[in-house]
């Protein structure tokens, strides 16, 4: 009864340290969270993905957060309440995990403490990988869980759901576990026949058909292969539209520490791979899991916020490694694992927020907004509340408003709506027939009033040239530019 009590009271003093992270810390400008909080607005509100709006991520992540809106209501929180029931479901998968690793009540939570201090605290809202993490550490779990006869063949089954889940977060990730399941096949006996590879297909298939049937009821089966087409495979694997570098320029000193945390995952799931021989090779796949979640994760965007969730991960190699009996190892092993998780809390609490952003403890601001219920820096403090009564002067709730910009958060926290499918703009990611889609969208729906960019001038392209032959720029407010149809804004203005 000793593990069991250690665990809900390490719960007990966790939730409120996360609900501190959950609930402060707002980039309004920067889109990622307010992307996936309007698309799953949308469905909350009876949309459907693809054939109603375009999505460039899977939409996994839009499915949990419209729940976490029926549950906590639909308001930023209320998603990062359900990313945080999920971050909690992750520190369980991770505990329960290490304990087929090591024997140390202590010891088993050294995967948990690595994961909360490079996830969720850092990713502190409906994120896709995140989420991802989860159905990867439980798919984990129920490869561990097979071990035992009596409920193998469950835990198998329920394994290939939780690949397929992923792959509805990322189809990355999910990749990266049908690797990592294949490995586990490999090197475990009792796996490694057809009932148990049938199991698993038999749990990913039913899940694949579940979500076909969903797309074809919906109507949405042609734009769903369109959207994957374009996106997945053409803008972001062909032409390289998201890639960023991967060694940075700078000096010397700053490649090498940048380049060096970069590759901080795959060293250490390298180093216990080659260590795993205490444990027996049936668990080779823990750190193999670690791996493909780095390789398949690490591109095309290379940055702080995209490798942090991937050294979340680590925590179960370093465990491994502990079990060496070199003391010099032992000791370096965890000398590292107190570095790293130092340094995660460490970063999360004093670099800025989403790493560009003010740092969390400087988010102390409330702002009386029902969609918001979280607090905010002093810049968002003062620009938001401006940005919205610029807005009023020209349009009220419920009007349809189109912001040609990665602005979702305009539509969610405003009350707007948008009259097109889009709600990722980019122009790297429009072609023509999307952008002749948007124009009939805005002249059918006779939109008055466009918001954009302040570098939208710059642009040219056909969506920008038919905004500034159609409309003119009448209001700024910071990074963003009000633009009504001609004629229309002296009417206003009087």
């Amino acid at each position: 009864m000793r593990q069991p009590k250690i665990f809900i009271l390490f719960l007990f003093f966790l939730i409120p340290f996360l609900f501190f992270f959950y609930t402060h810390g707002l980039n309004y400008t920067f889109a990622d969270e307010f992307y996936v909080l309007n698309s799953a607005q949308r469905l909350f509100h009876g949309e459907v993905p693809y054939r109603n709006f375009l999505v460039t991520y899977n939409p996994g992540s839009f499915f949990i957060t419209a729940l976490g809106f029926r549950i906590f209501g639909d308001s930023v929180l209320g998603g990062r309440l359900m990313a945080l029931i999920f971050a909690l479901l992750t520190a369980i998968n991770l505990y329960f995990c290490a304990g087929y690793l090591h024997k140390n009540s202590y010891l088993r939570f050294v995967p948990v403490l690595v994961f909360l201090s490079w996830g969720p605290i850092h990713l502190n809202y409906s994120s896709a990988t995140m989420y991802a993490i989860w159905g990867g550490t439980l798919t984990c779990l129920l490869l561990l869980r097979a071990k035992r006869k009596a409920v193998a063949g469950m835990s198998l089954f329920l394994a290939g759901v939780t690949v397929f889940l992923t792959f509805l977060f990322k189809q990355n990730f999910g990749a990266a576990l049908i690797l990592t399941c294949f490995t586990a096949f490999i090197f475990n006996k009792r796996l490694r026949n057809r009932r148990s590879a049938g199991l698993i297909i038999a749990g990913l298939s039913l899940g694949a058909l579940v979500f076909l049937l969903y797309l074809w009821i919906s109507g949405s089966i042609r734009q769903f292969g369109e959207n994957l087409y374009f996106y997945s495979f053409q803008k972001i694997i062909l032409e390289g539209q998201a890639s960023t570098p991967f060694i940075y320029p700078g000096t010397l000193p700053e490649v090498f520490i940048k380049t060096g945390f970069y590759l901080l995952p795959l060293l250490v799931s390298v180093t216990a791979i080659f260590f795993v021989s205490p444990f027996g090779r049936e668990l080779l796949f823990l750190p193999v899991f670690c791996l493909t979640y780095y390789f398949l994760g690490i591109r095309p965007v290379t940055d702080f916020i995209h490798v942090a969730p991937l050294l979340s991960l680590s925590g179960i190699s370093l465990l491994m490694l502990l079990k060496t009996k070199n003391l010099v190892i032992k000791a370096l092993v965890g000398l590292g694992i107190f570095m790293t998780i130092s340094g995660g809390i460490y970063t999360a609490l004093f670099w800025g927020y989403f790493r560009w952003g003010t740092p969390i403890l400087q988010n102390n601001y409330w702002l009386p907004d029902k969609r918001l219920a979280v607090w905010v820096d002093d810049k968002t403090y003062r620009e938001f509340p401006r940005f919205v009564n610029t807005l009023n002067k020209y349009s009220q709730a419920g009007d349809a408003v189109f912001a040609d910009y990665y602005a979702p958060w305009i539509y969610f926290l405003t009350d707007r709506k948008n009259p097109t499918r889009f709600d990722y703009l980019n122009s790297a990611f429009l072609n023509p027939g999307y952008e002749e889609e948007i124009i009939d969208s805005l002249n059918r729906r006779g939109v008055t009033l466009i918001i954009t960019g302040a570098e939208t001038e710059a642009k040219n392209n056909r969506l920008n040239n038919f905004i500034e032959e159609n409309y003119q720029p009448v209001a700024k407010e910071g990074a963003y530019v009000f633009w009504t149809r001609r004629g229309l804004a002296v009417r206003l203005r009087s």
